[in-house]
């Protein structure tokens, strides 16, 4: 099995930034299922499927812009790769909780 090659290509640094790149990956994936339910709730017909159209529409933009790029620009594995993709995950992060507090506050009827 290759994981003891696996682990031995990174250092007690390296992993650390795993982790956090891992960290902000879930957050910034809840962040975005809550952004999904926001916009769909905007729609006053089949509120639940558009919340799916959402997201999908969210990750399908998502992959083809972004994180697309990042992946085909780099071929190996290092420790670049996840620092910038962590970095990538906490920008959209930041930019989805901006949005859905911007709907929940200005644009949706919630008390």
């Amino acid at each position: 099995m290759d994981l003891p090659y696996f682990a031995s290509l990174f250092t007690p640094t390296g992993w650390l930034i795993i982790l956090i790149r891992f960290i902000l990956s879930s957050l910034s994936g809840i962040l975005m299922i809550y952004l999904s339910i926001a916009v769909g709730q905007l729609f006053t017909d089949r509120r639940a499927l558009m919340g799916f159209v959402a997201y999908f529409a969210i990750a399908i933009i998502l992959s083809e812009t972004i994180s697309g790029q990042l992946i085909r620009d780099t071929f190996d594995i290092s420790i670049n790769l996840f620092t910038y993709s962590g970095i990538e995950c906490l920008i959209e992060g930041i930019v989805f909780y901006f949005a859905t507090n911007y709907l929940l506050k200005n644009k949706l009827n919630i008390q």
